[in-house]
């Protein structure tokens, strides 16, 4: 890759923390299931940074789920060391492409689980932002700040 690409990064690995999913006997059709987004943010040893992704419906509903994702991502540019650049790069991918890269993956494995599960495909959009890139990047920052934002149903 080039350090012409805005973000030279790569999934190199994406694997399940957590899956889970169940459904009442009866399930409400269409039904409507506001969901929860959790973001984790972590640099690993250069030149891996590493996000994840939890999406959780809401309890008490005919069908409840729980993915947890995480995303290993390397950083293809030119750059051989690391500095504050660079870590600046890392975080704008996270919230700009990262989060978008795996959020298709949960809601593949989700829409593909619920209609085994015999109830119409869930499909999970993924909100429009998470708030402000300064609200974003101060959470980022502490390594304990997860990121939440509720998705629409």
């Amino acid at each position: 890759m080039s350090e012409n690409l805005k973000y030279p990064f790569e999934l190199i690995n994406s694997f399940f923390i957590s899956l889970s999913f169940s459904r009442d006997k009866e399930v409400p059709q269409p039904i409507e299931l506001p969901t929860q987004a959790e973001i984790s943010f972590a640099e690993r040893e250069f030149p891996i940074v590493q996000i994840g992704l939890r999406i959780k419906s809401e309890e008490g509903k005919a069908i409840s789920f729980d993915v947890h994702l995480v995303g290993l991502f390397e950083y293809k540019g030119d750059k051989k060391e690391f500095d504050d650049k660079l870590r600046e790069l890392e975080r704008d991918f996270a919230l700009e492409r990262g989060i978008a890269l795996l959020w298709s993956n949960i809601g593949q494995l989700v829409k593909v689980t619920t209609a085994q599960m015999g109830i119409s495909p869930l499909n999970l959009r993924m909100p429009l932002d998470f708030g402000s890139k300064e609200e974003l990047m101060k959470r980022l920052k502490d390594p304990t700040g997860d990121v939440q934002k509720e998705s629409p149903a």
